[in-house]
């Protein structure tokens, strides 16, 4: 990975490169991780580690926000993680998603919360969005019913699916499938 895309992970605040890298700050000695949500430090300030150790040894000190000194004790990533795959298998099967959504240990707003920060949305708004990204496949290459595909895609209404169908891509499904390439 070159320092370009590092720069840009760090001004986006990507947790999806927490562990990847880590970087430091020269004028203030600190370093963290690249979902830090710190004030951005100048480009030319920045160092870049391949290692929370490798940053200690060149004097820099964690970062008392993010602290990516702790980064091997974090147990709720292996679990918001899982969980992630867990919604992947089942987005389309609502009765399933809701008995495995039940095993999760934790509240579901102390898991929405953590999935949020994790990923950027909500369980809610990615199962959706899987669903939708499902039916849309579905409407470019079956030639089912509309109401067959919503229902195959985990939709519990034909309204609901319409709904956030014309929100996501600005037309119906019907119109959507005559456009299709």
């Amino acid at each position: 990975m070159n320092a370009e895309k590092k720069w840009q992970a760090v001004c986006r605040c990507d947790a999806n490169y927490d562990g990847m890298f880590w970087y430091g700050v020269k004028s203030t000695g600190i370093f963290c991780n690249p979902s830090c949500k710190s004030r951005r430090p100048k480009k030319d300030n920045i160092v870049y580690f391949d290692s929370p150790q490798e940053a200690m040894d060149a004097g820099y000190r964690a970062c008392k926000r993010c602290r990516p000194d702790l980064q091997s004790y974090d147990p709720n990533r292996h679990l918001i993680s899982h969980m992630k795959e867990v919604l992947d298998l089942n987005a389309d099967n609502p009765k399933k998603l809701q008995e495995a959504l039940k095993q999760i240990p934790m509240t579901p707003h102390h898991f929405n919360q953590l999935f949020k920060i994790r990923y950027g949305q909500t369980p809610h708004a990615y199962v959706l969005n899987k669903r939708l990204e499902k039916a849309a496949s579905m409407l470019k290459t079956n030639s089912q019913s509309v109401l067959d595909i919503a229902m195959a895609a985990g939709f519990g209404s034909i309204s609901s699916f319409y709904a956030s169908f014309r929100r996501v891509y600005g037309m119906s499904p019907a119109r959507y499938r005559e456009l299709r390439p």
